[in-house]
């Protein structure tokens, strides 16, 4: 479950420094101890064990990792099967994703013509997934919870990449996309 070598850390109660069983509500984006939960009466229909949501959402960023890398050789078998008018609009589909990512997450949408759209979009997951996966190891879930809205970013994009993957009509695309970002 972890990297060999490292112990999972437990994150202490902001309050009282309670490194027992810390609840999180993701919500609000609190913390919380057993001593908060008396003390404050706490709906704990609300709460989640801070290393329950953690693992969750980091097992979210490895299965979207693994779901970015496939996309490469999914798509050299697409491009055979499809021809070159579907593999010309997956290019533009693939660089547009790409572009809104890094405007999203940097403010800055160039991509280099050069650029290896494939291995840019794994990069960019691939990096997230390890500040994801430090936080996880702290047990971190306030910190887990501020990459949600890229996690979300990068989630649909990949969602759409891999539903065009497997659609031969170029038309529909426009279809697709509408489906998942309510265009």
């Amino acid at each position: 479950m972890f990297p060999l070598g490292q112990n999972i850390r437990f994150q202490k109660c902001q309050w009282h420094q309670d490194q027992n069983q810390v609840y999180y509500n993701s919500d609000t984006r609190v913390s919380y101890c057993d001593t908060c939960i008396a003390s404050d009466k706490v709906n704990v229909n609300e709460l989640i064990v801070s290393t329950k949501y953690c693992q969750e959402a980091y097992d979210n960023w490895k299965k979207l990792l693994n779901q970015s890398q496939y996309l490469s050789s999914e798509h050299e078998q697409k491009e055979k099967e499809y021809g070159i008018p579907w593999r010309s609009a997956f290019k533009v589909e693939i660089r547009s994703a790409l572009s809104h990512l890094k405007h999203r997450l940097f403010g800055r949408p160039d991509i280099d013509e050069n650029e290896d759209v494939f291995n840019s979009l794994v990069n960019l997951v691939y990096n997230s997934k390890q500040d994801a996966e430090s936080f996880f190891l702290n047990t971190q879930s306030d910190m887990l919870q501020t990459l949600q809205e890229s996690y979300d970013l990068m989630h649909n994009q990949i969602i759409y990449l891999k539903k065009i993957l497997k659609e031969p009509e170029v038309k529909k695309f426009a279809e697709i996309k509408q489906s998942i970002f309510n265009e």
